[in-house]
């Protein structure tokens, strides 16, 4: 059952396979530019909205049906491409343009003697791409 996707990325728990996130943050911003005054306090103004960014981990488990290799170099490559990806969650698209991973860490969590990763964490960052 698909639970989300980011791009062609499917988040789904079914019988062969789990793929899901986890510790999902949001952040959003503002900006403000500061004038100095002779002889009073600095006045902020407001220059308009950062960019919206989006955090979480997912767990690449070759024990619940996942190429942890094949499915980390996917999503480098989407984050070496720079291509905007549409980011969902349930139905519901998140923000309203699409996302850049902006970084993939990978922690390689277990390895066998023979050097086949089993389980691979990733923390991925993303950031709201805005057409010009």
């Amino acid at each position: 059952m698909p639970i989300g996707s980011l791009g062609d990325i499917v988040f789904e728990v079914s019988e062969k396979q789990i793929r899901t996130f986890s510790k999902m943050s949001l952040s959003a911003g503002a900006r403000y530019s500061t004038h100095n005054r002779i002889n009073g306090s600095p006045i902020l103004e407001y220059t308009g909205a950062e960019l919206k960014s989006v955090s979480f981990t997912i767990v690449l488990s070759a024990f619940q049906g996942i190429n942890p290799r094949k499915e980390m170099n996917k999503i480098n490559k989407a984050c070496e491409d720079g291509k905007p990806l549409r980011l969902v969650i349930g139905k519901t698209q998140l923000g309203k343009y699409k996302w850049v991973i902006k970084s993939a860490n990978s922690e390689l969590e277990h390895i066998d003697n023979k050097g086949r990763i089993y389980q691979i964490s990733l923390k991925l960052t993303l950031t709201e791409y805005v057409k010009r």
